[in-house]
């Protein structure tokens, strides 16, 4: 099974979010400070770097041949800045360095205009570990994933945008099947394997209520806008098979679809 961790860093003061979604603007800002936490050779392209295979930033932000082993976890239309990180297999390990980058952020500020902001704690996995600038732990767990549901009626709230590719293009419906075969695919590649999923759900009834919703990010350093389109909304699903519930569960730590690194792809499972 997967193995997680998530970091929470709550209280963030002094700035009040003015867009939509702010995952775009979290991912853009944390780069900036985990590059200067680890780097050490600050003036070199990271492809030709010897130190690769155990740099956060490479890992996270330039790998692009993986999965991406972490995700931004944040909300459509929130009133703070609070944001969380989840982490994936061997990305747990770069908790130590993450949370020295999310001091580095505060001195960075978000968005174009570098806004600075100051937060109260940092949680690991819903404990306190960081408050008042001081380290309270270094108790770094993970977590195993275990399925907790039982239910076969489950329903499954998009959190922020759902990008999902089909024949080329992001779909503006969902196909349930698809969507269940990508989250096997998902958790494959986060488990570093690299094959042909077979797999067909098994259910009585699907009941969509979804519309596909526009966004846009503004990338610093490609230095123009990107649409983030992908479906919000909610859909239930009936008698449902085992093995698909405890995908959806999985789901919602590990998040679907494209871009969960800039906070899309984040859904919530409920029990009807």
């Amino acid at each position: 099974m997967i193995k997680y961790a998530f970091l929470s860093v709550v209280g963030i003061a002094n700035i009040v979010p003015k867009e939509p979604f702010i995952g775009s603007m979290i991912r853009g800002c944390l780069g900036y400070a985990l590059r200067k936490t680890v780097c050490i050779f600050p003036n070199l392209e990271c492809k030709k770097c010897a130190k690769t295979h155990k740099c956060a930033y490479y890992k996270f932000y330039e790998n692009e041949n993986e999965l991406s082993n972490f995700r931004i976890d944040v909300s459509l239309y929130q009133k703070t800045y609070d944001f969380k990180i989840w982490l994936f297999e061997d990305g747990v390990c770069f908790i130590p360095y993450l949370i020295v980058a999310f001091e580095y952020m505060q001195e960075i500020g978000l968005g174009h205009d570098r806004r600075k902001f100051t937060f109260d704690k940092i949680l690991l996995n819903s404990k306190v570990i960081y408050e008042n600038m001081v380290l309270l732990s270094k108790d770094f767990s993970s977590l195993t994933f275990k399925p907790k549901f039982q239910a076969d009626n489950v329903k499954v709230i998009l959190k922020t945008p759902l990008r999902i590719k089909q024949d080329g293009h992001i779909a503006q419906s969902l196909d349930l099947t698809s969507f269940l075969r990508s989250l096997v695919r998902r958790v494959y590649l986060l488990k570093g394997i690299n094959k042909k999923v077979d797999f067909t759900p098994k259910f009585s009834d699907f009941k969509p209520n979804l519309e596909f919703y526009n966004l846009q990010r503004y990338s610093n350093r490609q230095k123009k806008k990107h649409e983030i389109a992908g479906l919000i909304g909610e859909f239930k699903i009936y008698d449902l098979d085992k093995t698909s519930v405890e995908l959806l569960e999985l789901a919602s730590i590990i998040g679907a679809g494209k871009s969960t690194a800039l906070g899309l792809g984040n859904i919530q499972i409920d029990i009807i």
